[in-house]
């Protein structure tokens, strides 16, 4: 990959800020999620209580995954990439949801249970652990308080939560790993404009050649294209993003069918700034006939000093 050397402190700053956008679409998902839970559990279904085998805490993991939904989808729908510490600052986020969830519980047991008396919230955090129940096999009701392993299972009661509210935005870097993104912005390139090159040749024709004849009609055919290619990907350097769509632009506009091989040029621009990420990949026959694909080249902008 090309792309020009610049000291990070010659960047400019943002022109946005993507990640407050996905920062409270995810605490709006949280917010809406645990006020659901707690409706739930006035009405005696206490969700975050589920447990698999009396371990896997799958309540607080599917309140979780419901949480975090707001972060994966408003981060794709900004196209920013989530980075490591984004992520590590939604799970600080949502143990922070976790605990907040408690205390609005807390203050509600205030109002009703303990109008006058001192009942601090470690108090009530303690009380919820060393008096959790788990529901009996046998007719459903609340069994013997555990004591202290009640502590143990809001433990992973709060990993669970947590953990759930981080998969979506897993998936969704998972999702996007191999698409180039802007440093400037921390957002990741959308596809912008597409262009190819076609061989002229048809393979149905070169195929009936004899296998020597065959080689060499194939090389015959793939020189001038990647020859080309190299060109206008060297002609690109240090470019535009306006010089960029214009070489793009007089491409030709689809690929052809039953040729020999033909090169695509993908366009992808930030959506934040005049930054872009111009890649070409060929993709065609083999002398066997075997169809494969493969990266070429690929030139990228910072988008320094171009206007929007």
């Amino acid at each position: 990959m090309s792309v020009p050397t610049v000291p990070a402190s010659a960047l400019p700053p943002p022109t946005h800020h993507p990640e407050l956008i996905v920062l409270m679409a995810g605490v709006a998902t949280s917010a809406a999620t645990l006020w659901v839970v707690s409706l739930l559990a006035d009405a005696g279904i206490y969700v975050m209580g589920w447990y698999w085998f009396l371990l896997v805490p799958v309540g607080a993991l599917l309140v979780g995954l419901v949480s975090g939904l707001g972060y994966a989808m408003a981060a794709r729908k900004v196209n920013m990439k989530l980075t490591y510490g984004f992520v590590s600052g939604m799970v600080f986020i949502s143990l922070l949801d976790y605990f907040a969830n408690h205390y609005v519980s807390y203050l509600s047991v205030l109002e009703r249970v303990h109008p006058s008396v001192e009942y601090s919230f470690v108090s009530y955090l303690q009380d919820i652990c060393e008096t959790m129940t788990f529901s009996r096999t046998a007719d459903g009701g609340p069994g013997e308080p555990i004591g202290l392993l009640g502590y143990l299972f809001k433990g992973l009661e709060a990993a669970g939560y947590v953990a759930g509210a981080t998969i979506p935005a897993k998936m969704a870097v998972d999702s996007v790993a191999s698409t180039p993104d802007c440093l400037n912005c921390r957002q990741y390139y959308a596809p912008e404009r597409f262009g190819y090159l076609n061989a002229p040749e048809q393979w149905a024709d070169v195929a009936e050649l004899p296998r020597l004849e065959r080689i060499l009609a194939m090389r015959d055919s793939r020189t001038p294209l990647l020859e080309r290619t190299e060109a206008i990907m060297d002609s690109l350097e240090g470019a535009s993003c306006a010089e960029a769509r214009m070489a793009v632009s007089k491409l030709e506009k689809t690929a052809a069918m039953g040729n020999t091989g033909s090169v695509t040029f993908t366009l992808r621009k930030c959506p934040g700034c005049m930054a872009f990420h111009l890649s070409a990949s060929f993709v065609g026959y083999g002398v066997d006939g075997d169809f494969s694909s493969r990266k070429l080249r690929s030139v990228e902008s910072t988008g320094l000093g171009q206007a929007a």
